[in-house]
Parts: structure tokens; C-alpha cells; sequence
């Protein structure tokens, strides 16, 4: 019998404590991460996997090896950082502090918020196909990540129509639903700068 001396969970969820069993005469792949230093720091190029052969007698040996190089979850949290927080920022001053240049405060708050949304959707898709196109639950940051993206793109589609109903349409009796559609798109943004 072979044991592994492991600082941390073999498996990430909600069965880490469990013990694991290792097959004989099968291949299975160990991912591993180290850093030198004792404070708590990003591990660079000092990750990667392996792929180990346990033999019944307890022996192993080391058949491939592979160190990671792009990490896409640092990319994703790269554009999610950006986006909800530089471009928020400008978000925020050009809909509450610029109103004395209202229409060129409009084309930046449209232009920048148009980027937020391509931006949050490239950071989506990163980590989706990262995720293997599920949806996970299993921790603060994947729920709070689902709740914030869906209510995101919603704000964007309620940015845009607010943009349209106010070049375009006449709402001479119908100022309830322009009120409506600004409040929303409002108290929705201050809710994701807050929440995320």
C-alpha cells in the first residue's frame, strides 16, 4: 500500500474530507501547485499535472507531465475586475455627475456600457469553457457570479432600451414607463456595483 502526504484536499466540493481511493494498474492524474513562499501568493509557472501509474505491489511511476501555462480563470478575473470596477466607475459618474452635459454624457455612458457588456460576456465564456459548460453552485463566489452575470446583461438590455425609448419615441402621456425603465436601470446598477 502506498499513502500521499497532501496540504490540501485531493478533490475540491462538498466531499473533500472523504477519503480517496487510488486505483492499481490505472492511470489517474494528480495537479499540483507550490510557491516559496510562506505568504499567500499567485503560483505563477509553479503548477501543472502529472499522470501517475500506481502498481499493485505499491510502487509508482511517473508516465507524462505538464506544466500550466495560461490560466483562464486569471483571465477572467482580470476583465470581471476591470469591468465592475474602472468601468463601473465611469458608469456611475457619467449617469448621476455629468447631467449639465447631458448629451455627451449619454454617448459615453452607452459607449462604456456597451463595453462592460462585451467584456462581461468574454469573461462568461472564459470561464464557462473552463468550467466545462456547467453551472456551478457549490461555493459564494459561483452563486453570487451566476446572480450578478444574469442581472448584468439584464441591466445592459434595460440601458438600451431606456437609450431607444429616449431618442425615439414619444412618450407625451406615457412618462411612467420612461420613469419606470430609468429607475430600473438605476437601482439595478447601484445593486451589482454594491454586490459585486
Amino acid at each position: 500500500m502506498t499513502y500521499f502526504n497532501s496540504s490540501r484536499p485531493i478533490a475540491a466540493g462538498p466531499d473533500t474530507l472523504h477519503p480517496k481511493t487510488i486505483p492499481t494498474n490505472k492511470f489517474f492524474t494528480i495537479i499540483w501547485a507550490w510557491n516559496n513562499s510562506n505568504s499567500v501568493t499567485y503560483h505563477g509557472n509553479q503548477r501543472g499535472n502529472m499522470k501517475i501509474l500506481m502498481l499493485p505491489d505499491g510502487g509508482c511511476f511517473q508516465v507524462s507531465s505538464k506544466t500550466f501555462g495560461f490560466v483562464p480563470q486569471w483571465l477572467h478575473g482580470v476583465l470581471f475586475t476591470f469591468t465592475w470596477t474602472y468601468l463601473a466607475l465611469v458608469e456611475v459618474y457619467t449617469g448621476r455627475y455629468l447631467k449639465h452635459w447631458w448629451r455627451k454624457r449619454h454617448l459615453v455612458h452607452a459607449i462604456v456600457g456597451t463595453v462592460a457588456g462585451v467584456l462581461s460576456l468574454i469573461g462568461l465564456l472564459i470561464i464557462m469553457d473552463a468550467m466545462g459548460w456547467r453551472l456551478w453552485w457549490h461555493n459564494f463566489h459561483c452563486g453570487a457570479a451566476i446572480i450578478s452575470t444574469f442581472a448584468g446583461f439584464v441591466l445592459i438590455a434595460l440601458g438600451a432600451a431606456e437609450l431607444y425609448v429616449l431618442k425615439k419615441v414619444t412618450l407625451e402621456w406615457q412618462s411612467k414607463k420612461l420613469m419606470w425603465l430609468l429607475r430600473s436601470h438605476k437601482y439595478l446598477g447601484y445593486f451589482l456595483i454594491f454586490f459585486v
